[in-house]
């Protein structure tokens, strides 16, 4: 599996992770840099006006963890791909699965607003 990155600024300073066939988003709830439920997760990140996030997404093995574990569970991923987008739906980066449910660790650089954030799914 290839480690993917990007670095954007995203729009109301969130990034959803979920299956890119989901449609049903929950709620955001402002506070832990992660929310959601078991079929869609926000992150919350860099404030947009103060620039850009940087996203790397890839195996658990492959990716280089850093900082705070902020995120430790599991995923529906029903077409076998995780996919990161903006609130608006703008896709960011997709990657394959090996299934339909997926273990997912999240690492930031920052316990509020990171500007780091590192994903690794098993």
């Amino acid at each position: 599996m290839t480690i993917k990155s990007a670095a954007i600024a995203p729009p109301y300073s969130i990034i959803l992770i979920n299956d890119p066939t989901n449609r049903f988003v929950p709620e955001w709830k402002d506070g832990p840099v992660v929310s959601g439920t078991d079929s869609c997760l926000f992150i919350s990140c860099m404030a947009e006006v103060d620039g850009k996030t940087e996203f790397t997404l890839g195996n658990v093995k492959e990716v280089s963890p850093e900082a705070h574990l902020v995120f430790d569970g599991i995923i529906n991923t029903p077409s076998s791909k995780i996919s990161l987008e903006t609130a608006e739906c703008d896709p960011v980066i997709e990657i394959p699965t090996s299934g339909q449910r997926t273990r997912i660790w999240i690492w930031a650089n920052s316990t509020s607003r990171p500007d780091k954030v590192i994903i690794g799914i098993e």
